[in-house]
């Protein structure tokens, strides 16, 4: 954000698993609205079944915002029924949040551990902790994690797996919850022009390599996905280290890869929200961006926010 020494707040970034009925996702981010929260951005995507919104506020605010929107996933999400191609484990799946401004790490870390708890006791969710404000190294990883749900939503969760708050048991219906602070992430997807999904696994699988073999792409992770939808494979990824390793470059790597698979390139796209710092003007019009929008960088909601607090 702009001007972040006047700010002292926090972005929050809930992934709920609900893609495909529009009105669940607008309860939700009414919810959010409705606790006082700044949303920035909110998409659905049917064939992930994944729904992300972009918030911020101040602690209060965040936590309040967080558990209403819980409440909503838990009352109009049956994981059960549930059917995506995202990997998930809970209604309310992972709950991110990130500093701005002046607001440190360590006070993230106790926001995330005061949303753990509300959401534990009073919506009955097992909650674990992960990255910074994981409790336990085999949780810090959100990858890791969501290997429980391979336990099924009726298993006790004992031992290490014991969640940090809440029952030792998924919740019937919504399942668990991952809450913690972390470093920007950047959600990055390249859609390709094929139906085969095989180009987009072999892609996804170089991008890996490269990344474990210290050859670049550090922090990235790579799935291969079909849009049923759109009758496109898809490279969707997540940049962990954007600092280190930037969209562009991703996007470099994407297109050489498929040429050298003879396909071509449809369009990419970011789901959330990120910063001019590791996306400028110059890397957008390289990347072949579909619905980019203004209110997806950071800095514009940072110059408006420093602005209302000078004239209030």
């Amino acid at each position: 954000m702009s001007e972040q020494s006047a700010l002292h707040t926090f972005a929050c970034i809930p992934n709920f698993s609900e893609g495909r009925n529009e009105a669940t996702v607008e309860s939700i981010v009414g919810a959010i609205s409705g606790s006082g929260a700044r949303v920035m951005d909110w998409s659905m995507d049917a064939d992930h079944h994944r729904s992300v919104v972009a918030f911020f506020g101040d602690a209060s605010t965040v936590c309040s915002a967080v558990f209403a929107a819980a409440s909503k996933a838990v009352d109009l999400i049956d994981l059960q029924a549930h059917k995506g191609e995202h990997p998930r484990f809970g209604a309310i799946d992972v709950v991110p949040v990130v500093p701005l401004g002046s607001s440190t790490f360590e006070e993230a870390i106790a926001l995330s551990a005061g949303i753990g708890e509300n959401l534990g006791k009073s919506l009955g969710l097992p909650v674990f902790l992960y990255e910074r404000s994981a409790t336990d190294e085999r949780r810090r990883d959100l990858a890791e994690v969501r290997r429980l749900r391979n336990a099924g939503t009726d298993a006790d969760l004992r031992n290490a797996l014991s969640p940090d708050f809440g029952p030792r048991r998924f919740h019937p219906t919504a399942g668990a919850v991952a809450v913690g602070a972390r470093d920007p992430l950047i959600a990055y997807n390249v859609n390709l022009e094929t139906s085969d999904v095989s180009a987009a696994k072999d892609i996804a699988a170089s991008l890996r390599k490269r990344r474990d073999s210290g050859l670049g792409m550090a922090g990235v992770k790579a799935l291969a996905i079909y849009l049923e939808s759109r009758s496109v494979a898809q490279v969707s990824t997540n940049i962990t280290r954007p600092d280190v390793c930037r969209p562009r470059e991703v996007f470099d790597a994407v297109r050489r890869l498929s040429g050298e698979l003879g396909v071509a390139l449809r369009e990419s796209e970011l789901i959330g929200i990120v910063s001019r710092d590791h996306l400028s003007l110059e890397d957008v019009s390289h990347m072949r961006f579909a619905g980019l929008r203004e209110t997806q960088f950071l800095e514009y909601w940072g110059q408006r926010y420093s602005a209302e607090c000078k004239e209030s």
